[in-house]
């Protein structure tokens, strides 16, 4: 039998593995075997573990002659096993550029597969952003199946922003006691992600003194930082001074005191005031009237103000008059008169006394006796008080004309028919009333007639005014008393010194006729003068020559002119 008999493999196969990257136990089916005598065996040469991918599996079949045919089939292992990944944990980190983080380990995943890993791959950035970042890992077979996993990275920002407070700033208040309004000006905040806010806790009104202001700036992360800027607050302005003009009454020891606030008058300031001073602030007699006092505010940061008021200083309190009896007599006049201090008994006053009057000051002869007068004190506030006193009246005058009547009481006490009040010599009778020098007293009773500063008892000329009581010839009669005596110079100067320039010949005026002759010591006429008026200064021939000088001259003087000579001397001429 040589027919070879016939075989149908089965249909291909397609399985998946089922024991790590193979498969067993495949139903690989049955062929269709024919023969024309009979089939001795029909075989294959499957495996028993089929690898991954397609294997061919041989079908023979062997007749009962031994005559053999083959078939095949494909037998087909394909990997459908997903592999499996585990991702690596979550990361955390924070920003290392900028706002990102960059160069991040992420670690290493967990994988497996029944097969073999052809890839493990990830889609991380190369930087990653603020926050979270979800990272898919994915891992791929060698017949291609692929798993994944995530990884979360967490990206934080911990660098805190940065803060630079404005500068500290000096200012005044500008609202009552504090300052509102004020610019603080911008702070520089700066972040490596961002900043979401800029705060401060600056008050709205800051008060006088230094105020730390802090500055706030907090980024996208919540992470702060701070600054702070000082603020000092000044009170530079001064108090307003408001017076008032008061009154006030001295006591009975002229004092009076004050305080501030008898002259305030609502003084403020925007903060407060410390101190009030008024100066001066005590007052006494003196200060009766008004007087400008001022008022000093002081504030409790030492700011200061015045201002001024009139505290008007009045006296009310009357002085105290004490009044004392007094005696007086009358003068020569019958007169008598007293004045305030001799019936003024200490009077007192609070201040001081401006005056002290009596009523009757002045007596005559017709107060003899008791009188009374009134005391008046007034002090300088015009407050006056009185008290009265007795003044008595005498005289102890004589009576020089024994007519009962005292002289000063007596009208005409010589009893010469002038009145006393008209006669110039009142204690003596003349009732010619001669007065040679008319100074009011006769000469009856005046010891210098001529009023020249001498008295008559020494006065060469009584009655010729010569207080010098000159007398060239020594004759005991002054010269303005002796006219009539001729007295001739004996020696001339005439150097033009005004001096002794001329001769003079006293009294010569008095003989207007009289005839002057001067010769030299040869005889020789040198000058000649009729009514010679004290004029020749030693020239002769027509006043032309002067006469030599350290010479005597004998001089002739005929007072008449009838050629009798009354006068004859020598003369001396020098001009040295």
């Amino acid at each position: 039998d040589v027919t070879v008999p016939t075989i149908t493999a089965p249909a291909a196969v397609n399985v998946t593995t089922n024991t790590a990257c193979t498969a067993t136990r495949v139903t690989l089916g049955t062929p269709v075997t024919a023969d024309n005598c009979s089939v001795a065996s029909v075989t294959n040469n499957a495996p028993a573990t089929f690898p991954l991918g397609t294997t061919t599996v041989t079908w023979t079949v062997v007749d009962g002659s031994g005559n053999t045919a083959t078939a095949t089939q494909l037998v087909t292992v394909t990997d459908v096993t997903v592999p499996t990944i585990t991702a690596p944990a979550a990361v955390t980190v924070p920003t290392n550029n900028g706002c990102f983080a960059v160069n991040v380990a992420l670690g290493t995943p967990v994988t497996a597969d029944n097969c073999s890993i052809a890839s493990v791959t990830n889609d991380a950035p190369a930087t990653f952003p603020l926050g979270t970042t979800t990272v898919t890992w994915t891992i791929v077979d060698g017949s291609g199946n692929t798993a994944t996993a995530t990884q979360v990275i967490t990206v934080i920002d911990t660098q805190l922003p940065t803060i630079v407070a404005p500068i500290a700033i000096n200012t005044t208040t500008n609202t009552g006691c504090t300052r509102t309004g004020l610019v603080l000006g911008n702070p520089v905040a700066m972040d490596n992600c961002s900043v979401t806010s800029v705060t401060n806790d600056a008050p709205m009104a800051f008060p006088v003194g230094s105020t730390t202001v802090t500055w706030t700036v907090t980024d996208g992360s919540g992470n702060t930082a701070t600054a702070t800027q000082l603020v000092t607050v000044t009170d530079i302005i001064a108090p307003t001074v408001i017076t008032q003009n008061i009154s006030i009454r001295l006591n009975g020891n002229g004092i009076a005191n004050i305080v501030a606030g008898d002259v305030n008058n609502g003084t403020f300031d925007n903060c407060a005031i410390a101190t009030l001073v008024v100066s001066p602030s005590t007052f006494n007699c003196q200060n009766v009237g008004p007087n400008t006092v001022t008022l000093t505010a002081t504030d409790i940061y030492g700011n200061s103000a015045s201002a001024t008021a009139i505290v008007t200083v009045i006296d009310p309190v009357a002085p105290i008059a004490i009044a004392q009896n007094a005696t007086v007599i009358l003068d020569e006049q019958g007169m008598a008169s007293i004045t305030a201090d001799m019936i003024n008994n200490n009077s007192t006053d609070n201040c001081a006394i401006a005056s002290i009057s009596v009523n009757i000051v002045n007596f005559n002869c017709n107060d003899l006796g008791t009188n009374t007068v009134i005391l008046t004190v007034t002090d300088f506030s015009g407050n006056t008080a009185t008290a009265t006193a007795i003044v008595t009246v005498v005289t102890n005058d004589i009576d020089t004309d024994f007519d009962g009547i005292k002289n000063n009481c007596d009208d005409d006490d010589d009893n010469d028919g002038v009145l006393d009040v008209n006669d110039n010599c009142i204690l003596q009778f003349n009732p010619d009333q001669n007065d040679f020098d008319e100074d009011g007293l006769g000469n009856a009773c005046d010891d210098d007639d001529d009023n020249d500063g001498v008295i008559d008892t020494q006065d060469n000329c009584q009655f010729g005014y010569n207080p010098f009581q000159e007398d060239r010839d020594n004759d005991g009669i002054g010269d303005l008393c002796d006219v009539i005596e001729i007295n001739p110079s004996e020696a001339i100067t005439p150097n033009g010194d005004g001096i002794n320039d001329t001769w003079i010949i006293h009294n010569i005026e008095n003989h207007p006729n009289n005839t002057v002759k001067v010769y030299n010591r040869w005889g020789d006429l040198v000058f000649n003068a009729r009514g010679y008026r004290n004029e020749w200064n030693g020239y002769y021939k027509n006043r032309e020559q002067s006469l030599p000088d350290g010479s005597s001259y004998y001089y002739q003087i005929d007072l008449d002119g009838n050629g009798t000579v009354d006068h004859e001397g020598w003369l001396y001429i020098t001009r040295n």
